[in-house]
């Protein structure tokens, strides 16, 4: 009956079963809404509670539901539409602020002492999500901690980072360095969410954030690592926007010498990054143009047999020189450009960039059209090919609409050749 085995054995139940429980908690709720509102507060604390439990996987499956059960609360409270911005023009529901400080206290107690990586990767995923959906009213008493927090982990110094305990019974050093990449995107993710949040706001400390990230994007870091962070960086960038022009030098020095990178990831992400850091940044980089060309062109050598990142990567660059041609089109060779560009057509990986691809186009059916008559043999096809009805997600609404749009001015000019293109119903 005193068998340790067995009690360790039913020990081991009776957590996961709790584990199990702690987890469904935030699933019933985000699914009964008003219904669990009598249960709320009472489930909140019992997980509270749990975020000391001695087996991670409680304390995740705590947090977890803890993140999803202010997502949920916030959803029934019809809030308005969050602004990004450091000045909150749209304060959080009193009782959703309420539920916030309930949990983030010792959420963020719980992160200062939290000694496995894996529970704290779960914290910032979650806590990424939780952000993007109660913006940046959620941020008001944290802001500085969770910023304290992330720098820990990205200057390797988070007690969950050091063993000094460690022997070689532990787990194997491949295992280890998965978890520290889990850790570091985790964390980058989160880097990401308060970008998004605070907007052009986060210049104020992504000055301490660059180096750091940067850090992960060099030559001895893994694959993932460096894909990871060279991801994050292009993620920032669309958040902050404007907000990236005082460290436009720096951040374009990264994503130029990461387009040279081994790893076909790695370039893809570059490729977005150096993009979106052209079509957000008011300092005026055409004199990087030839160079930045010159590294995107390998991208768009994908045969049939190459691998989902190699076509990943075709889209992403073919989206960043579109949002180069929208910028300062009299920057670039329009001739030489085009024809790999177009032969490019349509995207067959990330649609996402098909916003800035037709937005491109439409820019220079603006202001150069003569040019583009001569690309009809292959932009018409492409443009066949985002309008079939089969393919309903490919453009936005509106740059379907404006599609549509130059699609009935050609028919104008040439409806013969519209015809041919399967395109006589739209226009």
């Amino acid at each position: 009956d005193n068998d340790p085995a067995t009690a360790i054995s039913v020990n081991s139940a009776i957590a996961i079963e709790k584990e199990i429980a702690a987890d469904t908690m935030g699933t019933i709720f985000s699914h009964t809404r008003n219904h669990f509102l009598p249960w709320l507060e009472q489930c909140t604390l019992a997980l509270i509670e749990q975020l000391n439990h001695y087996y991670e996987g409680i304390r995740k499956s705590a947090l977890i539901s803890l993140f999803q059960f202010l997502r949920s609360f916030h959803e029934l409270s019809n809030s308005p539409l969050w602004e990004p911005g450091a000045n909150l023009t749209i304060p959080l529901d009193p009782k959703v602020e309420h539920l916030v400080d309930l949990v983030m206290k010792p959420v963020m107690e719980l992160w200062v002492m939290e000694d496995d990586k894996s529970v704290v990767s779960t914290l910032c995923q979650d806590l990424s999500e939780t952000l993007a959906k109660l913006g940046p009213g959620m941020l008001s008493k944290y802001f500085n901690e969770i910023c304290r927090n992330v720098q820990a982990i990205l200057e390797g110094k988070s007690l969950c980072q050091q063993d000094p305990d460690a022997d070689e019974d532990d787990e194997p050093l491949e295992e280890q360095a998965e978890f520290d990449s889990v850790l570091i995107s985790a964390t980058g993710d989160l880097v990401s969410a308060l970008a998004t949040v605070l907007g052009p706001d986060f210049a104020q400390v992504f000055g301490t954030f660059l180096p750091l990230i940067a850090k992960y994007t060099t030559g001895q870091r893994s694959n993932t690592d460096r894909a990871s962070a060279t991801g994050t960086l292009g993620e920032v960038i669309t958040g902050m926007k404007g907000g990236i022009t005082a460290f436009t030098e720096p951040v374009l020095k990264v994503t130029t010498a990461l387009l040279r990178d081994p790893d076909p990831e790695v370039r893809s992400n570059a490729a977005f990054a150096t993009g979106v850091l052209i079509e957000n940044s008011d300092t005026d980089i055409s004199t990087h143009y030839g160079e930045i060309l010159q590294l995107l062109s390998a991208l768009f050598n994908v045969q049939a047999a190459s691998g989902q990142s190699e076509k990943h990567g075709r889209d992403n660059a073919a989206g960043a020189v579109s949002r180069m041609i929208i910028k300062n089109s009299t920057a670039i060779p329009l001739d030489q450009v085009l024809p790999v560009l177009y032969g490019a057509l349509p995207l067959q990986n990330d649609f996402l960039e098909n916003a800035p691809v037709y937005r491109a186009i439409f820019h220079l059916f603006r202001t150069s059209p003569q040019v583009m008559m001569n690309y009809l043999n292959v932009l018409l096809p492409a443009f066949a090919a985002v309008l079939s009805p089969d393919t309903p997600d490919q453009l936005t609404t509106d740059v379907r609409a404006e599609l549509v749009e130059l699609v009935r001015h050609l028919n104008q000019q040439v409806p013969d050749q519209i015809a041919a293109a399967g395109l006589a119903g739209v226009a």
